[in-house]
């Protein structure tokens, strides 16, 4: 029997109760949320970590109060950093405002590890790894000394061993002793508050991510530890058995040819993890987490008879009204692959707007499940949205949010977001309205979600809205030779305009030249002129023209990433040369261009690491390096055909290998990208020249064919 059917008449079942009810405790002033969890954590936090600053740190003269109000803000932006921006506190602090206090206080001379911690923990958030590794080291250094509590030991131990190509030979295994030693210390505490529970088991899960020898190691030794709090430990093993049972989860478990040993052990594993999250929440049902990790366990029929996707969901929003988790595992039990339908995931989010709690993410599930929905019938454009069966209800959230929000930016978020949804919807009216309401620039994460080019987009609207709104029709026509024939009025538009519309129509000016130049088979210089890079997309890291007429990428805490918005096709090639410029000597470079880039992913190019003294090619989405002597300044020339690729670094050729296996490429139109492969290094480039080229014929060594 086919998987989707025998599972899916189980998911139907377990759904039965789920079709517009109200959401549990919506109405209950004083339900659990983000915010009150939020505020738990800094509570926490200063009862174990400010207290004890107090006793070891303070009395310094140079630091000590600086050192306290250091710590203060670290423990809001810890807190808060996951929520979204629209809930969190005006003065919460991004990492990048830790990280600039912490070395304030380290040019004080500041050894206190408390502070050293937290900073490493602000520069490992940032992605430098050398500067959070010292940090971490100064921290175990001194943890028995100064009698630092486990959590704080067990936090700066897991970060430290994750940086594995920047430890000393042996300290791995020391540092893997010491995140065992200390988990286990943290099942024994016993907090006086009933959410410090919570916070300590995050701090355990947060440790063992992606580690599973040693969580099952440190299981084994919980299941027998004396006075261990049975809260802790039976969320332990319910996390553990559950990971266990995903990890070795087979393909296809309904298949007849299924290997039975492990079909059996992957249900022995559910049913494990069910037992001992039930025993979890059975001691206490009104802590978030037990519920929550629950849910995914139904979707191979791993509840008893007995049980439901809405029991546990209720089960969830009891503990916490506003989990999002539990939210996006509702909705995906109740995607029609698993047995439930569109109708059933829209009418999760029509109840969860009208719980009318706008002091909380919880409306905004009506937004999110549309886009779960878009996702489920792989509308990747989310088209959707043009269905006023969604828009209009979407649009009286976004409403209510705009009125029930703080003014500033937190409101702006939500009109910012609102205005994106409207673009997406095609009514250009309503978008217009909202940015014109804005007090602070557009949040473009909010447009991100739906287009790659989002500072066009907002342009757009103000374009199609405005006195040339039929030029702007014109242009996102496709209708190519009309445009063409009304080309030099709108080049001679965008030399006039000076509002926000002028982008979108400087856009189109420099891309239609482009085309053009490309259509002829000429090379097309893209390295950006003026400040504005109307060839590309910045996606992370800071991008700037300087005196010199260089292109200067900063890499910062999400990298470094330039994606080009030309259709090239999978045709073309590319010139250019960079020059690293590396900070520390310990510090990994490695940037280099993507061929085959969608904004997220790449499937094919050249990585130059002057760092490693190598190159990485990558050859359908697998990379592998190779050594050489790689200088600062490098000139770069790549030919793409297709599934293959020419590379030539600094005048030699290099050996390409042909792709294995089943071709992939990323979706939609091939783009090159700009970008660094180690996220952790602190790199700044310059690129001194790039243009570009399409090809109508295959270079020489490459095929015009498949391999």
């Amino acid at each position: 029997m086919n998987r989707l059917i025998a599972v899916g008449s189980v998911i139907i079942a377990l759904l039965s109760t789920s079709v517009r009810a109200e959401i549990p405790g919506a109405h209950f002033k004083d339900a659990y949320t983000d915010r009150q969890a939020a505020m738990d954590t800094v509570d926490f936090d200063r009862r174990h970590f400010l207290e004890l600053y107090n006793k070891i740190g303070a009395t310094n003269p140079v630091w000590g109060k600086d050192g306290a109000d250091f710590l203060n803000k670290s423990f809001q932006w810890l807190a808060y950093e996951g929520d979204w921006p629209a809930f969190q506190p005006d003065d919460t602090p991004a990492a990048r405002d830790i990280a600039r206090l912490g070395e304030a206080l380290l040019a004080k001379r500041c050894d206190n590890p408390l502070v050293r911690c937290f900073y490493g923990m602000a520069v490992d958030s940032l992605r430098r790894d050398p500067d959070a590794v010292k940090q971490f080291r100064f921290v175990i250094e001194h943890a028995k000394n100064e009698a630092l509590p486990p959590e704080l030991i067990v936090s700066a131990a897991a970060r430290l061993r994750r940086k594995e190509y920047l430890l000393k030979k042996g300290e791995s295994d020391a540092l893997r002793k010491m995140v065992m030693d200390n988990c286990l210390k943290l099942a024994v505490e016993h907090p006086s508050a009933k959410h410090d529970r919570s916070i300590l088991f995050d701090y355990y899960r947060d440790a063992l991510r992606n580690r599973r020898p040693l969580e099952e190691e440190i299981v084994k030794a919980l299941r027998d530890l004396p006075g261990a709090d049975p809260w802790f430990v039976n969320m332990a093993i319910g996390q553990s058995e559950s990971t266990a049972a995903w990890t070795i989860r087979p393909p296809d478990p309904g298949a007849p040819k299924v290997n039975q040993q492990i079909l059996e052990d992957y249900k022995k594993r559910l049913v494990a993890a069910h037992n001992a999250l039930d025993a979890a929440w059975r001691l206490e049902p009104m802590l978030p987490g037990p519920a929550r990790r629950m849910l995914p366990l139904g979707l191979d029929g791993g509840f008893p008879e007995d049980e439901s996707f809405r029991k546990w969901f209720v089960h969830a929003l009891q503990a916490k009204l506003d989990d999002r988790e539990a939210f996006a595992a509702m909705l995906q039990a109740m995607r029609p692959g698993w047995g439930g339908s569109i109708d059933e995931m829209f009418s999760l989010g029509q109840e969860a707007a009208e719980s009318d709690r706008y002091d909380t993410s919880l409306p905004a599930e009506m937004m999110l499940s549309i886009d779960a929905i878009a996702d489920d019938q792989q509308d990747r454009q989310r088209r959707i949205w043009t269905d006023d069966r969604y828009y209009e209800p979407a649009a009286q959230v976004f409403a209510k949010y705009e009125i029930s929000v703080p003014p500033g930016r937190r409101r702006d978020w939500f009109r910012s977001w609102h205005a994106a949804v409207a673009w997406r919807a095609g009514k250009y009216p309503d978008a217009r309205k909202q940015l014109d309401q804005l007090t602070t620039p557009p949040a473009l994460d909010r447009f991100a979600s739906f287009t790659n080019v989002p500072r066009v987009v907002v342009s757009y609207i103000y374009a199609i809205t405005g006195p040339h709104a039929d030029l702007a029709k014109l242009i996102t026509s496709g209708e190519r030779g009309n445009i063409e024939s009304h080309a030099q009025e709108i080049e001679a538009l965008a030399k006039t305009l000076h509002d926000p519309s002028t982008f979108f129509f400087e856009h189109y000016v420099q891309v239609h030249t482009a085309e053009l130049q490309l259509a002829e088979g000429k090379w097309l210089d893209v390295l950006p002129k003026e400040s504005v890079f109307h060839y590309w997309e910045p996606k992370a890291g800071l991008w700037t023209i300087d005196a010199n007429g260089e292109l200067v990428g900063q890499w910062d805490e999400a990298g470094l990433l330039l994606r080009s918005t030309l259709d090239l096709n999978h045709r073309y090639e590319v010139q250019a040369v960079i020059e690293y410029e590396q900070k520390s000597p310990s510090d990994p470079t490695g940037v280099g261009f993507a061929l085959d880039h969608d904004g997220t992913t790449s499937g094919y190019g050249l990585v130059v690491s002057p760092h490693f003294k190598d190159y990485s090619r990558y050859v359908n989405f697998k990379g592998v390096a190779v050594s050489a002597k790689i200088p600062a300044t490098n000139e770069i020339h790549l030919q793409f055909w297709d599934n293959r690729f020419n590379a030539t670094l600094n005048g030699r050729k290099l050996n390409i290998p042909r792709a294995k296996g089943k071709l992939q490429h990323v979706f939609g139109p091939s783009r090159l990208a700009i970008y660094s492969l180690y996220p952790g290094s602190a790199v700044t480039i310059h690129v001194k020249a790039i243009k570009v080229r399409l090809l109508d014929r295959p270079p020489e060594g490459l095929e015009d064919r498949d391999p």
